[in-house]
């Protein structure tokens, strides 16, 4: 009788793990697919500064969540510091006026993925351009496939014979 319930309670848990596993899984074109990037901070930041954040924004995409080489959509914003409004000690973050938001607009991404994602930006951005990591601030919406269009009028999402 020992061995039955363990066997089942086996079956059980590994039909849970599938099942988890199904609700997350996507395909590679899913994991892939780009996401947009804003960027916004305060003004007098260097081109170089700049350039680096949106190449080290780029890498931590490529490492965390598979993003393609030539897959990026970065639209960088400056603010004059009398229009950019943080608060500088909100859970236990002491911020500095150098903080970078990072809006990002994407699919549906696993918690892992974003997990992974927020900790590879603190890596990369603390190398070049030096950010310090409580300056890195993310916020991730996702929408539906549907609502993206790349031009020509297409929902190139929804148009399983399209590639990028």
């Amino acid at each position: 009788l020992e061995n039955s319930e363990a066997v089942i309670k086996s079956r059980k848990q590994r039909l849970c793990l599938f099942l988890s596993i199904c609700r997350v899984m996507k395909t590679k074109r899913d994991v892939e697919l780009m996401p947009l990037i804003q960027v916004h901070l305060i003004k007098g930041k260097s081109p170089k500064y700049i350039k680096e954040l949106c190449d080290g924004i780029h890498q931590a995409l490529q490492t965390a969540w598979g993003i393609p080489e030539n897959d990026r959509f970065h639209l960088v914003t400056e603010y004059k510091k009398s229009h950019f409004h943080f608060d500088k000690t909100i859970w236990g973050v002491k911020r500095s006026d150098d903080v970078v938001v990072i809006y990002i607009t994407s699919i549906q991404r696993s918690q892992e993925m974003k997990k992974k994602l927020y900790a590879e930006f603190v890596k990369v951005l603390g190398k070049k351009p030096k950010a310090r990591k409580e300056d890195i601030f993310v916020s991730i919406v996702q929408i539906d496939k549907e609502n993206w269009s790349f031009g020509n009028g297409v929902a190139q999402f929804l148009e399983p014979s399209m590639k990028p």
